[in-house]
């Protein structure tokens, strides 16, 4: 068997680059055609503050190993460290969380005060703020997503 080459099966070459078929999403709407869809997993706050340029790899290290010996909340420890502004981080935690930041001073509609009833309202540490497109917005202190469906 001298000078034959060994057949060798053919190799994936993209088997990482793709997400698994569990990771596809088919979505089908009516009167259209099937479109396959890949969710996006969770943006992690570190990566949008490293992205839009508010802090460093160095300085996210920093936190997580503050994290990790003290606990609490990424964010709470890169203010306490000084690694990151607060108004940064409000605006990057919008950002994760698809909603909107409210900075600054804020005029409150006195019609909507009376929309969400009182126990409500300082059960869920939220407040009527205004009337947009037939929308109710809302300041919370705490994004839970149950709370403002349950509101809804």
């Amino acid at each position: 068997m001298k000078g034959r080459k060994l057949a060798l099966p053919p190799r994936n070459t993209c088997r990482d680059r793709f997400p698994s078929r569990q990771a596809r999403i088919r979505v089908r709407r009516p009167g259209e055609r099937t479109v396959v869809c890949y969710p996006a997993g969770p943006v992690q706050i570190g990566e949008i503050l490293i992205e839009r340029g508010h802090l460093t790899p160095e300085g996210l290290e920093e936190a997580l190993d503050w994290q990790v010996l003290y606990g609490g909340r990424l964010g709470t420890n890169l203010l306490e460290l000084q690694l990151c502004e607060e108004e940064h981080l409000a605006r990057g935690l919008a950002k994760q969380h698809g909603c909107e930041v409210a900075w600054g001073n804020l005029e409150i509609d006195p019609a909507l005060v009376g929309v969400i009833p009182p126990h409500i309202a300082q059960r869920d540490e939220m407040v009527p703020w205004k009337l947009e497109r037939r929308r109710l917005k809302v300041l919370v202190t705490r994004i839970d997503p149950g709370k403002l469906d349950q509101l809804s």
